[in-house]
């Protein structure tokens, strides 16, 4: 009974420290970035609506300085990462019968993270790309369980995210309203950290009936 509860408590305690740590970090990345976006290379400063989150992970800022908020950032997205991985190690245990796309639920999704990681070693659009394919196979996967389970809000708040994931590509392969690019880059972040910690609620409360 005792380590029932330790599981879960930590099912909810380590998504929520974690995305939580992973903000204070890239907070605290973006007040030391130097400057510079696409559309103002000489701008001062981090861009809330002109920066992409990336931008931080660089060796080098846009604007040609030595980027001080790369180790911060790293940091952050090492949090961020973690987390993730728990969590997609986690999503089978919302439904109620074992099959193989569980398994393919775990693989896929830890893979993608796993992938996702390697964003600033100097070969972004092609880590992207990668993470994006398996991470795509993750989510519909997750998708087919969630309808099958009736969890249908699930469903759709997950099916905005991956529609979101899927704008965000369209305009950065195309360039069409690509000035837009950074805000909506945060905007599907939000929406997606916020579907993942509601699937990581959903299989505490499971738990706990």
């Amino acid at each position: 009974m005792g380590a029932r509860r330790v599981l879960k408590t930590h099912l909810l305690l380590v998504p929520f420290i974690g995305m939580g740590l992973f903000l204070i970090f890239y907070v605290i990345a973006a007040f030391y970035y130097p400057g510079g976006s696409y559309l103002d290379p000489d701008q001062i400063g981090f861009s809330f609506l002109d920066n992409y989150l990336c931008d931080l992970l660089d060796n080098y800022a846009i604007n040609g300085n030595e980027n001080n908020a790369r180790m911060p950032s790293r940091i952050a997205f090492g949090f961020l990462s973690f987390t993730l991985i728990f969590i997609w190690y986690h999503i089978p245990r919302l439904f109620k019968t074992r099959n193989f796309n569980h398994h393919l639920i775990r693989v896929c999704g830890i893979l993608s993270m796993l992938t996702a990681m390697f964003i600033a070693s100097g070969t972004h659009d092609t880590i992207v790309y990668l993470a994006g394919v398996v991470g795509t196979v993750a989510f519909m996967v997750t998708f087919m369980e969630l309808f099958k389970e009736g969890l249908y809000k699930l469903l759709i708040i997950g099916s905005c995210c991956l529609t979101l994931i899927l704008i965000n590509y369209v305009i950065y392969e195309t360039g069409i309203n690509r000035n837009m690019l950074p805000v909506i880059q945060k905007i599907t972040f939000i929406v997606c950290i916020s579907w993942f910690l509601l699937l990581m609620v959903s299989i505490h409360k499971k738990i706990t009936l």
